[in-house]
């Protein structure tokens, strides 16, 4: 029986079978982009690119690429991701190098610099953390008939906690 499939139709009681053959369903849409459709000599593109300290945004642009195909091509493509990956090292050390080549420059832009190492490479300031915690000088349980007091280290010590 090919791809002919039995539809049962009720008509005023009686179950009655008739031979439909539907109509194919074609596929919508484009068929997904893969690395054929990536421009010629795309991986000597993004490592040049990189080296030079081009963005990732750049890369994807010229690639024309939307975040979602390139997010696929990172889990599918082995290969795509470990070109990236490299781009991406290349566009660091860059970015590094300049800063580095610049030190003695007095209209180099520090503040521009730092920025965009901030934003590009996650790079963050320290932030000083100081933690204060008040212990009162003595504590006071008291427990049925008995009381305890509990004293700091420093006054519990005999001669007042100088031997530390």
């Amino acid at each position: 029986m090919n791809d002919k499939k039995l539809k049962a139709v009720e008509k005023s009681g009686e179950i009655l079978a008739e031979f439909h053959n539907p109509k194919p369903q074609k596929k919508r849409g484009r068929k997904p982009k893969t690395l054929r459709n990536l421009p010629k000599g795309w991986k000597e593109m993004v490592l040049e690119e990189m080296s030079q300290g081009a963005s990732l945004e750049e890369i994807k642009a010229s690639l024309n690429l939307v975040d979602d195909t390139y997010y696929r091509f990172m889990k599918q493509y082995p290969m795509f991701s470990g070109i990236i990956e490299e781009g991406k090292r290349l566009s660091k050390a860059w970015w590094l190098k300049t800063g580095r080549k610049q030190l003695f420059n007095k209209d180099f832009s520090y503040t521009g610099w730092y920025m965009n190492m901030k934003n590009r490479f996650g790079w963050t300031d320290k932030q000083e953390q100081t933690h204060v915690i008040d212990v009162p000088t003595r504590i006071t349980i008291k427990k049925e008939d008995k009381v305890i007091e509990l004293l700091p280290p420093q006054k519990a010590l005999p001669g007042g906690g100088d031997e530390y």
